[in-house]
C-alpha cells in the first residue's frame, strides 16, 4: 500500500497540478493547437503519489479547464478521461510497472488509447462528434473522407493523445527514477515498518 507522510504536500501537488493542467489546456485552445495538454501534471502526480492522488488531480484538472474556458459546460464530461489517466499511471507505479523506459512506453500507449476511445465515445454520444475545439477540424476532415463520426473522432485522437501524453510520461519517469514522490511499490518495504 501507499504511505504518504505529508498529506498537505500531496494536496498542494494535486491542486497545483490541476491548475497547471487547466492553464496548459487553455493555452493550447487559445493557440489553436489540436492538443489538450490537460493531463501532463495528472500523470506526474499519479507517478509520484499514486492512483488516488492522480485521479483526484484529473478531476480537479477538468474543473480548472471549465473555469479557464469560461464555463462552457462541456469539459466536465471529459473528466473520466483525465481521472483514468491518473488511475492507470498511479496503478502502474504502485505495482512496480512504471520504472523503466519500456514501462513508460506501455503507459503512454495504454493512456493514449484509453483516452482516444473514451474521448471519441463521449464526443460521439454527447456532442454529435464536435466540441468546437481545434481537434474537430481533424475529425471533420476524416468524416468528409467517408468515415463515421465515431471512427473519425477515434482516429483523430490517437496521434493527438500520443503527442499530448508523452511530455507527462517523460517527466514522470524522470522524477520517479530520481527518487521523487511518496508512491512506493506494494512489494517495497515501507519506512518505519
Amino acid at each position: 500500500m501507499i504511505r504518504v507522510n505529508r498529506p498537505l504536500r500531496v494536496t498542494a501537488w494535486c491542486v497545483g497540478a490541476a491548475l497547471a493542467n487547466g492553464g496548459l489546456n487553455h493555452l493550447a485552445s487559445v493557440l489553436g493547437l489540436p492538443l489538450f495538454l490537460d493531463t501532463t501534471f495528472t500523470i506526474v502526480v499519479a507517478a509520484l503519489f499514486g492512483p488516488v492522488a492522480g485521479g483526484l488531480t484529473g478531476l480537479g484538472s477538468n474543473i480548472a479547464n471549465e473555469v479557464f474556458a469560461g464555463l462552457p459546460g462541456y469539459m466536465l464530461a471529459f473528466a473520466p478521461l483525465n481521472v483514468a489517466s491518473g488511475l492507470i499511471v498511479g496503478a502502474m507505479r504502485v505495482t512496480g510497472r512504471f520504472e523503466t523506459v519500456g514501462d513508460a512506453i506501455t503507459a503512454l500507449v495504454t493512456v493514449s488509447l484509453v483516452n482516444a476511445a473514451a474521448g471519441a465515445l463521449i464526443v460521439g454520444l454527447l456532442y454529435g462528434g464536435g466540441t468546437h475545439e481545434p481537434i474537430d477540424l481533424v475529425v471533420a476532415s476524416l468524416v468528409l473522407s467517408g468515415r463515421s463520426v465515431w471512427m473519425s473522432a477515434f482516429l483523430a485522437r490517437i496521434p493527438v493523445n500520443f503527442v499530448d501524453k508523452a511530455p507527462g510520461i517523460i517527466v514522470a519517469l524522470m522524477m520517479v527514477r530520481m527518487g521523487y514522490g511518496a508512491a512506493r511499490r506494494v512489494d517495497q518495504p515501507q519506512p518505519g515498518i
